[in-house]
């Protein structure tokens, strides 16, 4: 009896070592949704801040892009890291409300009793008649400092609407990636 289960541990113990050896390529598929979709997961232990309308912060890695808005939505607002011509990194603003092409406006940036403003232009959108809000946020201006530096929510505030947003990972995660190198 004792020969057959040594025997039977052996022939387990063999079965085990054959594991398929993993070749580390990523399909096709897999890629794509990576580097397309938002990453809605959090790092381990980290709470997920949602607002009252179900809305929270979304990172999309191809764009490097953090949208504040619900899973199914393109977001309320969305911060970008854009590069430009001049090899600076931008932080590109928008606010997906009807705004007046060409129309402009002052963002209001308020966080733990601290405030800046960022100007706001209407852009025609490529989807449609609509324009929405847009400005450029540059690494040295109060708003940039002030986005970077707070751990407080924000609000943000044009005209008579107005949002307040959670600081989360996402959002740090595109302040990070504009900051020079």
């Amino acid at each position: 009896m004792r020969a057959l289960l040594v025997s039977a541990a052996v022939l387990a113990l063999a079965a085990c070592n054959g594991a398929a050896p993993d070749d580390g390529e990523v399909s096709e598929e897999a890629a794509a949704i990576a580097e397309n979709g938002p990453v809605i997961g959090t790092r381990s232990g980290e709470a997920v801040d949602y607002d009252e309308e179900g809305r929270r912060w979304f990172y999309k890695p191809s764009t490097r892009t953090a949208l504040f808005g619900t899973e199914e939505s393109e977001g309320v607002v969305s911060l970008s890291c854009n590069g430009s011509m001049t090899g600076e990194e931008t932080l590109v603003f928008q606010w997906i409300e009807a705004a007046p092409v060409d129309a402009t406006g002052a963002l209001s940036i308020s966080s733990g009793g601290n405030t800046a403003s960022v100007e706001l232009k209407g852009v025609a959108s490529a989807l449609g008649p609509d324009a929405f809000w847009e400005g450029e946020i540059s690494q040295r201006s109060e708003a940039y400092a002030l986005l970077a530096g707070t751990a407080q929510p924000i609000t943000l505030s044009l005209g008579e609407k107005s949002l307040t947003v959670p600081k989360a990972q996402p959002l740090a995660t595109v302040l990070e990636t504009c900051l020079p190198g």
